[in-house]
């Protein structure tokens, strides 16, 4: 059963797991940390609380606060991702099984700094990831797993990532900045001749629950989703890498 899986990984670059995580055991316990957390920063900030847990996750306080103040979201952002709830799923035995069934012999390792839950706002541009790698913006290794999983259903409205099926297979693409972008850092990063190469792969748009995982490549292309909705896109990101993996160095017009 799992050498078709590894075989079904390997071809395609990405695997969808339904059910991956425990909802009650390790998916609220989290959801409940972030309304903590939310409700923290708005009360610091003298904006009135949020009532229940349900308020939060559907977004319409959050999305009418951003108006007002979009740092309060960036505050939010950043000390949730602190939460000991999250920090056990990201270090999990079942998430260390799965790297190792997937690398065989391998040194497995958890990326500190790449590990977050995004907010993504509706309509909002600035901080999407567009077409890219985690190898090169993750350079701990090119042999490296990225674990992406939602908080909330992920429907087509709000934005489901975009995945380059076996694109991974190309090696590491060139990159360089976007100076027209109203984007800096990371978010500037484009694939050069990224249109003729994704014309040469399927895309998927999967569409997930709370509880499923959706583990990729380090090669593997992807992209945000775009959030037509009325309600922020929660959702969870992570990276194990491997120590013995090779550390290339990336041609680019930086």
């Amino acid at each position: 059963m799992m050498e078709k899986v590894n075989k079904k990984f390997d071809e395609q670059g990405f695997l969808i797991i339904k059910n991956f995580y425990n909802y009650n055991d390790e998916i609220l316990p989290i959801k409940r940390g972030i309304f903590e957390i939310a409700n923290l920063v708005l009360k610091n900030h003298n904006y009135d609380t949020l009532g229940n847990e349900k308020e939060l996750f559907c977004g319409d306080i959050l999305v009418e606060i951003a108006k007002v103040k979009r740092s309060l979201v960036a505050e939010i952002y950043d000390k949730i991702k602190q939460l000991p709830e999250f920090n056990a799923l990201i270090s999990s035995n079942k998430n260390l099984e799965l790297f190792k069934n997937f690398r065989v012999n391998s040194m497995p390792g958890v990326i500190t700094r790449g590990s977050g839950i995004r907010i993504d706002l509706p309509q909002e541009a600035e901080y999407r990831a567009h077409w890219h790698q985690e190898y090169p913006t993750q350079l701990s290794s090119i042999d490296g797993l990225v674990f992406w999983s939602p908080l909330i259903e992920i429907t087509k409205d709000i934005g489901p990532v975009e995945v380059c099926v076996g694109s991974h297979k190309n090696g590491i693409y060139d990159v360089y900045h976007e100076n027209n972008s109203s984007q800096s850092g990371a978010y500037s990063l484009r694939i050069k001749d990224i249109e003729s190469i994704i014309k040469k792969h399927k895309i998927i748009s999967p569409l997930l629950n709370p509880g499923d995982l959706l583990v990729m490549d380090f090669l593997t292309l992807h992209q945000s989703g775009v959030n037509i909705a009325s309600q922020p896109r929660w959702s969870m990101q992570f990276r194990w890498f491997n120590f013995l993996g090779a550390q290339p160095k990336v041609e680019s017009g930086l």
